[in-house]
């Protein structure tokens, strides 16, 4: 679809998607990505590239979009610990007289972080990829 084909398709009277409207679904779209890719190494960071390169924005765009594709990424990490706290599964723990609650808690904030990061990270280089390819 051409340029003018956007603007004839938004003269109904809708507004065009906003640039956070764009950065959700593009956010989104790569979370999903990075959870069907989750087997692989790294997949946080593929699906972050998926959200910028769609996200077509330089930056800040293709981090915010890589940001929300993280959160998407990181909900089974949170449902997994919070499935293993509240269950009551013998978790095998070292014995460091950390109750194992505490240790789950740091492990599943670990793997937050680490989805979140990777997500944003890829994000950037998505953005940049699609600012450097050849026409």
């Amino acid at each position: 679809m051409s340029h003018t084909d956007h603007q004839t398709e938004y003269s109904g009277g809708t507004s065009p998607p906003s640039g956070r409207e764009i950065s959700l679904r593009n956010g989104l779209v790569g979370g999903v990505v990075a959870v069907v890719l989750t087997l692989l190494p790294l997949s946080t960071l593929l699906g972050g590239a998926v959200a910028g390169y769609l996200d077509r924005r330089a930056g800040r765009g293709g981090s915010v979009a890589g940001a929300v594709a993280g959160v998407v990424a990181a909900v089974p990490y949170l449902l997994g610990g919070v499935y293993l706290s509240v269950s009551g599964v013998a978790v095998p723990a070292p014995e460091f007289g950390v109750p194992t609650g505490v240790l789950v808690a740091g492990a599943t904030a670990f793997m937050i972080v680490y989805a979140v990061g990777l997500s944003v990270l890829g994000g950037v280089v998505g953005s940049c990829v699609y600012d450097r390819r050849v026409d």
